[in-house]
């Protein structure tokens, strides 16, 4: 409208304006800069036990479980050691018993595996070998577990509706403002205006 020959301000360079005035070069670039409120927190998941291992591992675990059970198993029944007296005061008597029967497997496995105690105790050099190298397998898992469950729990999750202001244009659920006529309210309106 030819009413001024210079301006100074925090103006934004478009093609709108181009047509009408020169700009000089930029001296300071901004940018568009978004303030929201901090999203909140997501919810703990009902199964975050399980999120420090890979679907993976937790199988092979369990694999290695029952591996580990019938392996205990197999040695209990080779090895002499394991064959025992169910009545120590009878010399030679009808019948031994193996403590190691496919339950007590399990069981002493289990209880390897929760770090926990059992009754059952090996006596033969291939079980108590056996139990070792098992114990010494639960150890490096579960202080990895620990580790992990630690890190899982001391990030927060955070649950945000857009990332860019690109998303931001194309969301409907988030009410935003900008100054009118200025060229963040243009940007918005040219994106939301081609999104419908």
């Amino acid at each position: 409208k030819k009413k001024a020959d210079l301006a100074i301000g925090d103006l934004t360079v478009t093609s709108d304006r181009e047509k009408y005035v020169d700009f000089t070069l930029q001296f300071m670039t901004l940018g568009i800069k978004i303030l929201y409120r901090k999203p909140e927190p997501a919810p703990p998941s009902l199964f975050l036990f399980v999120s420090p291992f890979a679907i993976g591992v937790w199988i092979l675990v369990g694999v290695a479980f029952l591996f580990v059970s019938l392996a205990f198993f197999i040695m209990g029944r080779l090895s002499p050691s394991e064959w025992t007296n169910p009545y120590p005061c009878i010399e030679e008597p009808d019948y031994y018993i193996n403590q190691f029967n496919l339950r007590n497997c399990l069981w002493f496995t289990a209880a390897g595996l929760t770090q926990q105690g059992t009754d059952i105790a090996p006596i033969g050099i291939s079980t108590r070998t056996g139990a070792g190298v098992w114990w010494f397998f639960v150890l490096i898992m579960v202080s990895s577990y620990t580790a992990n469950l630690a890190a899982f729990l001391t990030v927060e999750t955070l649950v945000t509706s857009f990332n860019s202001l690109e998303e931001l244009a194309e969301q409907t659920e988030i009410k935003y403002g900008a100054k009118r006529d200025g060229a963040t309210a243009n940007y918005f309106k040219v994106n939301s205006r081609s999104n419908q």
